[in-house]
């Protein structure tokens, strides 16, 4: 599955990538001032509002956002919603997401080195918070979520001259709030209550809980539609398209010709999609697994047995990253 990024973030990067999604990156050139409605004493409301800030500025570039919940958060109208594929082939999913540190107020980027000692100074022997809002935009019905994730970050004590030390090994100055977990500053912190991940600036299990309905409703949208187009090529007829939740079966074909698919179909590729969809037509034809079917799909799609192989692997990736 591809994601559209809208960061350019290497630490998001990263992490999408580590759980098998590969993210197409386009950065959000959004205006990051809050506007007086938004609270700045409240870290949720903030990095929701610039989380979905992110999300339509990117929507507004590559078109096919028009969100549910009526227009962008600046109160600018919604970007009209199109068919799966448009805007250059990019992902139909878009995540976006914002990242702050709180410790009594937004601790943000260092200007320099004296802000950034007097920043990391001020976790000696504290508890600091560090939020981070995500949206997810699918972008073929339009459907937007959006939600903000906290983690609290203990610290414990340390010299002035371990401040300095990390400040000049590490360059801390590209980090809100001025260090990175994984890096040398983690031996200074005593304890983590919630994702190591969402410190980095991208809570994955959240956003994973997340999707799974998105995906579904794509699902929905570009199944039966997808499927067809193909039996119209292929000269069958299904009778009824439908998507369920299986977890052992890509999909099934009844002899009363209903096709039933799984969405975590939605998890692969389009080339994952296409084959799945003439898998199961093609048993409208031969309803077992006899030379003949097997004849029939590789008439249709002449590497099919590629395909075959590259879905099993994709099963057994799904089942690595426990989706749903």
């Amino acid at each position: 599955m591809e994601i559209l990024l809208a960061s350019k973030s290497p630490r998001r990067y990263d992490i999408i990538e580590a759980h098998g999604v590969r993210p197409v990156v386009m950065p959000s050139d959004a205006d990051e001032s809050l506007p007086p409605d938004v609270p700045k004493d409240d870290p949720e409301a903030v990095v929701t509002y610039l989380a979905r800030q992110k999300a339509f500025e990117v929507c507004g570039r590559v078109g096919n956002c028009d969100v549910a919940l009526g227009g962008a958060p600046d109160g600018s109208a919604p970007i009209p919603a199109g068919s799966y594929g448009a805007a250059a082939g990019l992902p139909p999913i878009l995540v976006a997401a914002d990242t702050i540190v709180w410790l009594d107020r937004i601790i943000g980027k260092p200007v320099d080195e004296n802000d950034a000692f007097r920043i990391l100074s001020s976790y000696r022997n504290r508890v600091h918070e560090v939020w981070t809002g995500v949206t997810l935009i699918e972008r073929v019905t339009g459907k937007e979520d959006t939600f903000a994730v906290r983690t609290r970050v203990a610290v414990g004590d340390f010299t002035d001259a371990d401040v300095w030390e990390y400040i000049r090994t590490e360059q801390p100055f590209d980090k809100s709030g001025s260090y990175a977990i994984r890096s040398s500053w983690g031996k200074h912190i005593t304890s983590v209550h919630g994702g190591v991940e969402n410190v980095m600036g991208l809570p994955w299990p959240e956003v994973k809980e997340h999707l799974i309905p998105l995906l579904k409703g794509l699902a929905r949208a570009i199944l039966p539609a997808r499927t067809r187009d193909r039996a119209t090529a292929m000269g069958v007829r299904p009778t009824k398209v439908s998507v369920g939740n299986a977890r052992k079966r890509w999909g099934s074909c009844n002899s009363k010709g209903g096709i039933r698919y799984t969405w975590r179909i939605m998890l692969g590729d389009d080339a994952d999609m296409d084959y799945l969809v003439v898998h199961e037509l093609a048993h409208l034809k031969h309803l077992n697994h006899s030379k003949r079917y097997w004849n029939f799909v590789a008439s249709v799609l002449p590497d099919c047995k590629e395909r075959r192989k590259k879905l099993r692997e994709l099963y057994r990736a799904i089942e690595r990253e426990g989706w749903g």
